[in-house]
């Protein structure tokens, strides 16, 4: 799918999907803004390349409740948001992260997933950026109800 393509119809799922992005939310790489080199330079610190930020749509924020975060955001088989997650920069901040309201029964990073291989589920979003091949992230401890199901199927 062209990135042009892909940029038009998670836009429009987006729209039509309850779950949003807060206000102030910026893709890292479409920003020149002096915070958005700040929020790269923490990733390039945690072994995250460029190529990760344009792959799984990095994003930060410089306003509202994930001020100085870094959000990285699932999305679904079909490119549609289905949870995202901040984590701070800020090396003095008293929250480090931050979780999307909606429900966690959902697949993490299920665009990225080919079911033909075998996957590797991981705790976090970091985890499964850095495992690179075929990782879930469960954004937490426990498997949904919705990834157990696939799994078995």
């Amino acid at each position: 799918m062209e990135k042009s393509s892909f940029k038009k119809q998670t836009k429009q799922k987006i729209d039509a999907n309850t779950l949003q992005f807060p206000h102030g939310v910026t893709p890292i790489m479409s920003s020149s803004a002096i915070l958005s080199k700040h929020a790269l330079h923490y990733l390039d610190q945690r072994g995250i390349t460029q190529q990760d930020v344009v792959k799984y749509d990095l994003h930060y924020c410089e306003e509202g409740p994930l001020r100085n975060m870094v959000v990285i955001p699932s999305y679904d088989k079909d490119g549609f948001l289905n949870y995202y997650v901040g984590r701070s920069f800020d090396k003095n901040a008293y929250i480090k992260h931050k979780l999307a309201s909606s429900t966690k029964d959902i697949i993490g990073f299920e665009m990225y997933i080919n079911w033909d291989l075998p996957v590797i589920l991981c705790e976090g979003a970091f985890d499964a950026i850095a495992i690179k091949r075929n990782a879930i992230p469960l954004f937490g401890k426990k498997l949904s109800t919705t990834l157990m199901k696939k799994i078995l199927r």
